[in-house]
């Protein structure tokens, strides 16, 4: 019992220390990193199964990332086909493309990596 008083004597404590803070306009501010920015360098490619529609980008390490398109941009497959948001067919399986985007955390089913959400793309 006499653990229990000193428990609750010592969580009394640090709850009158936290309000103190408070009160005396003391702010705690937490920053975050802003996510670096990634540029890949690869070829398009992708399938689509009954199950799955993957769109990658493969690397010179053979390294296939999944992509992510932005807003207004679309794939169809058979054979990959990107288009841009004016409806303009931007590349085609097997064509070189830059993307830049921020680096994320996360899983997917198509890469073993995380999902690369594509910021920009260039064709070269």
């Amino acid at each position: 019992m006499a653990h229990f008083r000193q428990s609750v004597a010592s969580a009394g404590l640090v709850v009158s220390l936290l309000l103190v803070g408070c009160v005396l306009g003391h702010t705690v501010v937490e920053t975050y990193p802003e996510p670096a920015e990634l540029t890949l360098i690869g070829t398009l490619a992708g399938v689509r199964s009954q199950t799955e529609e993957c769109l990658w980008l493969i690397d010179r390490a053979r390294t296939k990332f999944h992509l992510v398109l932005p807003t207004g941009w679309s794939v169809a497959y058979g054979p990959v086909r990107l288009t841009d948001p004016a409806g303009v067919l931007f590349a085609k399986d097997g064509d070189l493309i830059r993307v830049f985007g921020p680096n994320v955390v996360g899983e997917t089913m198509c890469s073993s990596r995380p999902p690369f959400i594509v910021e920009r793309i260039e064709k070269l």
